[in-house]
């Protein structure tokens, strides 16, 4: 008898003591779970917070860097265009140039002609000597280019020899088409005023 009640005390002891260790451990894994979800709330919390201004900051460098980009295709195409582009000036923007003194030419561009497109010359003398006035020559070509074709690239006009006009064109084609216009108008008889003559043109260098 003594002996069974020895055993179950010990068996009560035992009990009592895996009952202890049993509730430690899911006190402990309890803990842990929580510490775990703590965790995971805060590293979502943080990410949730992080993102935005992460994601802002890869959209800024990626802006940055397309503008960048373009900036320099930009750069690059207006070299381009300016490498390709006949600079030369309307008839309208020379009729817009004050009057020059006679012993002076009108530059109207400083762009060369291109070699390949060789510059067109309309010598204009007068044949009278009511028609000697360079200022008034001028204006009156001016007037008649306006009113007839306005595209026509005037690159300079200068005075020649006793009030006569030298005409310099973008183009050979240009000169004739003003000499056609000249001998078109038909306010006056331009022919008996003027000797109109288009020098000829030497092969470009």
């Amino acid at each position: 008898m003594w002996t069974l009640q020895k055993e179950n005390a010990d068996l009560r002891t035992k009990l009592e003591i895996t009952e202890r260790i049993s509730g430690t451990i899911n006190q402990a894994f309890n803990e842990v779970t929580a510490r775990q979800e703590s965790c995971a709330q805060g590293l979502l919390q943080t990410f949730k917070e992080d993102f935005p201004i992460l994601l802002q900051t890869e959209r800024e460098i990626a802006c940055r860097d397309f503008h960048d980009k373009l900036e320099v295709c930009n750069t690059k195409l207006v070299e381009e265009v300016k490498k390709e582009v006949y600079a030369t000036r309307t008839f309208a923007q020379v009729e817009q140039l004050p009057g020059a003194p006679s012993h002076f030419s009108i530059p109207l561009t400083f762009s060369p002609s291109l070699p390949q497109e060789p510059e067109g010359v309309l010598l204009i003398q007068p044949k009278t000597d009511n028609h000697k006035d360079f200022n008034k020559n001028r204006a009156l070509i001016l007037e008649i280019i306006k009113d007839n074709n306005s595209v026509i690239r005037v690159k300079g006009m200068t005075k020649l020899h006793g009030g006569g006009v030298k005409i310099v064109t973008a183009e050979k084609a240009e000169s004739k088409l003003i000499k056609q216009l000249l001998l078109g108008y038909d306010k006056e008889k331009l022919e008996d005023i003027f000797e109109m003559f288009i020098p000829p043109v030497g092969p470009p260098n």
